[in-house]
């Protein structure tokens, strides 16, 4: 719908699809920030386990029935710590997970495995804009 606070920013265009954070990110970020960081707050659509997440980036992978790309790493923003009212953008820094480009549409859920097959071929993958 073009209605995201970030929708309008073309140099992020096609790379916020899908974005995924590893769970053992959330409980980091609680430890070194000493506040509860819940999945919901982190404002990634996929919470992940047993995954190298910036193994990713460049890799055509698959969610369950959905084809992704991964685009980039996805650093924390001043827009998360509005949003929580949390200082955690200095724990989130390296550990903010994956953005992703949707290239096959489909299904995903919970437990689905997450599997990469084969190198990206989409514009701007790996370019950290």
């Amino acid at each position: 719908l073009g209605i995201g606070f970030y929708s309008n920013n073309p140099t992020t265009a096609g790379a916020r699809e899908l974005t995924l954070i590893d769970e053992r990110a959330i409980a980091q970020v609680t430890e070194a920030s000493g506040l509860p960081f819940s999945t919901i707050e982190s404002r990634r659509n996929l919470i992940t386990t047993g995954i190298v997440l910036d193994a990713l980036i460049g890799q055509t992978f698959t969610v369950g029935d959905v084809v992704c790309e991964g685009v980039r790493a996805c650093p924390p923003c001043v827009h998360l710590e509005e949003l929580t009212g949390k200082k955690v953008m200095n724990s989130l820094v390296r550990i903010g997970g994956l953005r992703a480009r949707i290239v096959q549409g489909g299904t995903i859920r919970v437990g689905d495995a997450i599997e990469a097959i084969g190198p990206a071929t989409g514009p701007s993958v790996g370019n950290d804009e």
